[in-house]
């Protein structure tokens, strides 16, 4: 005999407590349960499964940080919990407080969202929504214990950076109707760079250089890749536009950024919008700074 309380699939189920607060003023968390579906390959220890992190004290009242599936668990540090008071505020987690709302029967990366977490002032935050998996506040949450962990000497739960050897690396730039191209790889075991500086009405070429040389070299634009923005900018990495202004004004100006690796990781922007060229412009300027050294 079917439960009348069972949820019906793809029904949704709501319970709301009008009592809960809608504002935490506490900074201070002291105790911490999230549970959530990330979507993708973020790590080694995730692709497409469910985060599970707690924060409890031990029996000497120290606060331990805990990632659930793998039994990985330090001592909770203040960057930490500072990081996660920060994101409760940011991002108004407190609007959902009391709220339990879930839909029945939706494929494991919409399954609910639990969230609970206490303050050292008595305050409670508490919701279960449905789980989106583009949420940038649960990849921020995700981030800060996983930082924290490589704090604590573990750094499998760190989101890749780009695998293998540079082996083909293009930058292109427009401004003010002036162009600069460089083509820069890696043939037949050695590097061989192309730089090239022409008005983009008139294609008068001001600068045509090339050079071949030590493909080690790349090594340092391996660093920057790795070190620099360049995953939030790129739409197939999983940081893509996590704290970073995406979007902005069309410009007459452009920036291209193409990026090939042994391994089959490859990353391109191509981008006209405002926000997006001056956030990539420090990164440009560093990786043209480095080819200029080699041509």
């Amino acid at each position: 005999m079917k439960n009348e309380f069972e949820p019906v699939c793809g029904g949704t189920e709501t319970r709301i407590d009008e009592n809960a607060p809608k504002q935490i003023i506490s900074r201070e968390i002291t105790w911490l349960y999230i549970s959530f579906f990330l979507e993708r390959e973020w790590s080694e220890r995730v692709n497409d499964r469910r985060c599970t992190f707690k924060i409890t004290a031990d029996e000497q009242g120290s606060l331990i940080a805990r990632e659930e599936k793998s039994g990985v668990a330090y001592a909770a540090d203040k960057q930490l919990l500072n990081e996660l008071a920060q994101i409760e505020q940011e991002y108004g987690l407190a609007a959902n407080n009391g709220i339990y709302k879930v839909t029945a029967g939706l494929p494991p990366q919409f399954q609910e969202c639990c969230y609970e977490s206490r303050h050292s002032s008595g305050e409670v935050l508490k919701f279960t929504l449905n789980n989106n998996p583009g949420w940038d506040w649960t990849r921020k949450i995700y981030i800060s214990f996983a930082e924290f962990f490589d704090r604590c000497g573990d750094s499998s739960f760190l989101p890749f950076n780009y695998r293998g050897e540079i082996v083909d690396l293009r930058l292109r730039r427009k401004e003010n109707g002036m162009v600069t191209l460089y083509k820069a790889r890696i043939s037949d075991g050695k590097g061989h760079i192309e730089k090239v500086v022409f008005h983009s009405k008139t294609n008068a070429v001001s600068e045509d250089r090339e050079k071949y040389f030590d493909k080690s070299a790349f090594g340092e634009m391996k660093r920057i890749t790795n070190d620099s923005v360049l995953r939030f900018y790129d739409r197939y990495s999983v940081l893509h536009g996590l704290g970073v202004k995406l979007g902005g004004d069309e410009t007459q100006d452009e920036l291209i950024i193409t990026v090939k690796f042994d391994s089959g990781d490859r990353v391109d922007i191509e981008t006209q919008q405002s926000n997006e060229i001056n956030g990539l412009r420090p990164l440009f300027d560093e990786l043209s700074y480095c080819l200029d050294t080699l041509v």
